[in-house]
């Protein structure tokens, strides 16, 4: 599956942006629960976390990776999902981006 990885600086420590995350993710699981389904929420550690997801019926997997100055987004999409890339980046970067600032 192809992948996209996108980095996103922060200035919140590792714990806040952890915590701003975590809330997050709560609210997306309610909020897109019509067409988005988080199957896998696997947490290494607090800082680190696999999922697997279906959106729109598409499956969806990553790896999110919380650190002191960033934080690291990796999705792997089935190849029609590339399709929508542009759109898909976009999107991250806007609630990624704004729950960091």
């Amino acid at each position: 599956m192809p992948r996209i990885t996108k980095v996103y600086p922060h200035a919140l420590g590792t714990d806040v942006a952890a915590q701003r995350i975590k809330a997050a993710i709560e609210r997306e699981k309610k909020e897109k629960s019509t067409y988005a389904t988080l199957q896998k929420e696997h947490w290494v550690n607090d800082h680190e976390m696999q999922y697997a997801m279906k959106v729109y019926g598409y499956p969806i997997d990553g790896h999110l990776l919380i650190s002191d100055k960033e934080v690291t987004v990796e999705l792997n999409l089935p190849v029609i999902a590339m399709l929508a890339k542009g759109m898909i980046e976009d999107q991250l970067s806007q609630e990624i981006g704004g729950l960091l600032s």
